[in-house]
């Protein structure tokens, strides 16, 4: 019984380093997958700016209209609307005029992406349904009413609410 109770404990031990491995790995992924994003949404800009389509684009800049959401979402700092990703995926040279409604196809990928747990979405004060790539959480201290209201305006696009001074008696 001994013996048994020394093997759990060991196997227990190797089950968490093998659960902490994973979960490191599994944020350096997505950190480099991040910088694939942007690195993509660069050639995309550059290859246009040098006059390159067609079949000259260059073969990492080639994938299907999901994937393209998912990169435009992974490059993004924030929260963004189903019509900056469209302008986005415009502007990065993804063709989706050949599609007859982009809009309602983009928000139809964004749907199955929150529905899968790759992305979440919320509403801006205005309403407006915002999605952004689901990060690891990174801790983030902040110190002070300021930096809260420029840390929501950065990353969510969102003025800070308007706090009344409390009224004395």
């Amino acid at each position: 019984m001994y013996k048994t109770r020394m093997r759990r404990a060991k196997y227990r031990r190797a089950l968490e380093a093998a659960l902490a491995e994973y979960d490191r790995l599994k944020t350096q992924r997505e950190v480099v997958e991040t910088r694939l994003a942007q690195l993509r949404h660069t050639i995309a800009s550059l290859a246009a700016l040098c006059g390159v389509t067609g079949e000259d684009r260059p073969a990492q800049l080639a994938m299907g209209f999901t994937d393209a959401c998912r990169s435009v979402l992974r490059a993004s700092p924030g929260a963004i609307t189903a019509t900056v990703v469209q302008e986005r995926l415009q502007v990065s040279g993804f063709d989706v005029t050949r599609y007859s409604n982009p809009l309602a196809s983009i928000h139809t990928i964004l749907k199955r992406l929150v529905a899968s747990g790759e992305v979440r979405r919320v509403s801006s004060p205005a309403g407006k349904a915002l999605y952004w790539w689901k990060r690891p959480v990174m801790p983030l201290a902040v110190t002070g009413r300021d930096q809260a209201a420029e840390l929501m305006e950065k990353f969510w696009g969102w003025p800070a609410p308007e706090v009344k001074p409390k009224k004395r008696r």
